[in-house]
């Protein structure tokens, strides 16, 4: 089914448009919910996922606007070794993360304390991630060479204060540009790039198991998908093969939660994926602030199975996350 182009704003006269979309809200503003100064305060939302991978080394990383508690994180694998050579890993005071609610602001979502100069913008033709984390230097550019982004608009269960999210998930970039750690350099020409921009009035206690990945087939065609299970009601679940984007039914992830390591499976309830994690690396971090705590894993490797009618092979990472925020 041809996905309806996502709406110029999420939320219209205190009304969410709950749906997937082909496409980008011209803004994420929530400002319309009937929400006080103090609710919006401590349970707005909104982070900045990026990921560049060839056949050697990744590089991905977040800044997550979290209100009390931000946060901001990259690492680095190399992939010929299967371990982080870099994995740097920042808490930040509130005044110190920017975040815009419409895309052609810049930065998108920026960061700026001590050793932390890094900001996420989005362009005409994509996406660049640039600046400095700690001995980490980006300059990273994610141009859509496919169909681009899925949104998903999705409803938040919090009692009797419901929330609003909006999440914007791009998978079949083409990325370039370079990263540099503790006297090393690496050059990416044509590599892989995935990106998920999240905003919302999210609920204090919050879950997810999440899977994201890109890639082409041996014919050249462009393959991606977006899964969920937990979180979003499910309406971030998506694939792109090809120049289409569609959405997909419900996902089921089996895996180890005490060894994210070891192998991932996640498959959907109409049949559409279902594919297997191998992962050759785990960025983990348990924080544990008493009011703010997150307990996260993320692997990356690469997925093998079926998406479609095509059997696939493709880069990517799967993710548990667990916020009381």
């Amino acid at each position: 089914m041809t996905l309806p182009q996502a709406p110029m704003r999420p939320v219209v006269d205190g009304r969410a448009d709950f749906g997937t979309f082909a496409g980008a809200c011209e803004t994420t503003s929530l400002s319309s919910l009937p929400v006080n100064r103090l609710r919006r305060y401590v349970q707005e939302k909104g982070w900045q996922w990026f990921c560049a991978v060839d056949d050697d080394l990744a590089v991905g990383g977040a800044v997550v606007d979290a209100g009390l508690a931000n946060t901001a994180f990259v690492w680095v694998l190399d992939r010929t070794r299967g371990r982080l050579v870099a994995d740097e890993s920042r808490l930040l005071p509130p005044t110190t993360v920017r975040r815009a609610d419409r895309p052609g602001e810049r930065p998108r979502i920026g960061a700026d304390f001590r050793d932390v100069t890094l900001g996420a913008t989005e362009r005409d033709s994509g996406f660049s991630v640039a600046g400095q984390f700690g001995p980490v230097t980006l300059d990273l550019s994610l141009t859509h060479d496919g169909p681009g982004p899925v949104t998903a608009i999705c409803p938040v269960d919090e009692g009797r204060h419901p929330g609003v999210n909006v999440t914007q998930k791009s998978t079949c970039l083409s990325a370039s540009g370079s990263v540099d750690w503790r006297g090393r350099s690496h050059t990416f020409d044509g590599a892989d790039g995935m990106l998920d921009f999240s905003h919302g009035l999210l609920a204090r206690d919050t879950r997810w198991r999440w899977a994201i990945a890109t890639g082409t087939t041996a014919d050249g065609t462009p393959i991606g998908f977006n899964l969920i299970d937990g979180f979003n009601s499910g309406l971030e679940n998506a694939v792109w093969i090809g120049d289409e984007r569609r959405a997909v039914d419900g996902a089921s992830f089996t895996f180890d939660s005490r060894n994210p390591a070891s192998t991932w499976t996640v498959e959907t309830d109409d049949g559409v994926v279902d594919v297997r994690l191998d992962p050759e690396g785990v960025r983990s971090e348990d924080t544990n602030l008493g009011l703010v705590v997150s307990r996260y894993a993320q692997p990356l490797g690469t997925w093998r199975g079926t998406v479609g009618d095509h059997r696939v092979e493709l880069v990517g990472v799967a993710e548990t996350h667990h916020a009381k925020w």
